[in-house]
């Protein structure tokens, strides 16, 4: 590199020292806040039309944290076609993220039992939970089977879904 080479060289590389943290700070100072929501608005969320009164209700617990199950049939069926899920009492769920599924397995152990389930959403803190049931649910038996995302294991709990035959005819 001749002399006037490095003197250019040093030149550019003062004004780069110069501009590049004011470009840094301007983009900054132009970003956008980004958008948050505290809750999800309620037409976004699916709310189904059932019956007032339960086809089937049971409590199980997952851990230490008791759930009360009750199933549902739409308005003007007689058909199991809704779950509603909800936490008695204050204790936390102890496992992130907890997903729910419904399976026709009706025995097996772990992870193997997700093969065949259908998923339902996600168990959240909201109060109760609404879960709609898969079509195959109609015509046999099943149950519902949760699973820690962020523990990447089955949970203890589950709740057996009475045959469509065992809710009509109570």
């Amino acid at each position: 590199m001749n002399r006037g080479l490095r003197q250019l060289h040093r030149r550019m590389w003062l004004v780069l020292l110069i501009v590049i943290p004011l470009v840094y700070v301007a983009g900054l100072a132009a970003r956008r806040t980004p958008i948050t929501m505290e809750r999800i608005p309620d037409r976004l969320i699916d709310t189904y039309k059932v019956s007032a009164q339960p086809l089937a209700e049971s409590t199980f617990a997952i851990g230490e944290t008791e759930f009360s199950a009750r199933l549902f049939a739409r308005e003007g069926s007689s058909l199991p076609a809704v779950v509603e899920l909800e936490r008695l009492g204050a204790t936390p769920l102890a496992h992130p993220d907890v997903l729910v599924y419904w399976t026709p397995t009706t025995s097996g152990q772990g992870q193997s039992m997700l093969a065949d389930a259908y998923f339902m959403g996600v168990l959240t803190e909201e109060q109760p939970q609404q879960y709609a049931l898969p079509e195959e649910s109609t015509q046999r038996d099943g149950r519902l089977l949760f699973y820690s995302l962020g523990h990447k294991q089955m949970l203890d709990g589950e709740w057996r879904i009475p045959y469509p035959q065992d809710v009509t005819s109570q």
